[in-house]
């Protein structure tokens, strides 16, 4: 009885393990709720960094995460797929004088919505210690 109870209690454990409940695993990669504050800073450093690279008039904002993924090595690895939209607002890093980016009566003051969404993948590291934390690159050529 007592063998049959240790197997059961083992079988659990190996079950809960697959199925993505209990603790992380150092190196073990987890699914992220799209609410999931770390995932969200994430997200929102690889559409500003999206921001700064294309040299695009008009600015990307973040919709949402679809889905993602996080892993514990070294810092913390978010592998991101976003739901991105190009907004009617000036993209600060394309002008000259940054502060010109949002005037009085500018769109960016108000909820504007937003017609179209594009996918994007990145992959952020998130290492807190250092003085730029966030090392995010995307999957495919987006500029």
């Amino acid at each position: 009885m007592r063998r049959a109870f240790t197997v059961f209690l083992l079988a659990l454990c190996v079950a809960t393990a697959m199925a993505g409940f209990g603790p992380a695993t150092l190196g073990g990669k987890r699914r992220v709720d799209s609410q999931d504050e770390g995932a969200l800073k994430a997200a929102a450093a690889a559409v500003d960094k999206l921001n700064q690279e294309n040299h695009s008039l008009w600015r990307h904002v973040l919709v949402g995460i679809d889905r993602g993924t996080k892993q514990v090595v070294n810092g913390v690895i978010y592998d991101l797929q976003l739901a991105v939209a190009i907004s009617p607002c000036r993209n600060p890093y394309t002008m000259a004088d940054p502060s010109a980016a949002e005037p009085k009566g500018d769109p960016c003051e108000k909820n504007y919505r937003v017609a179209e969404t594009q996918p994007m993948h990145a992959r952020v590291l998130l290492r807190p210690q250092e003085a730029d934390p966030y090392l995010v690159t995307f999957d495919q050529d987006m500029f």
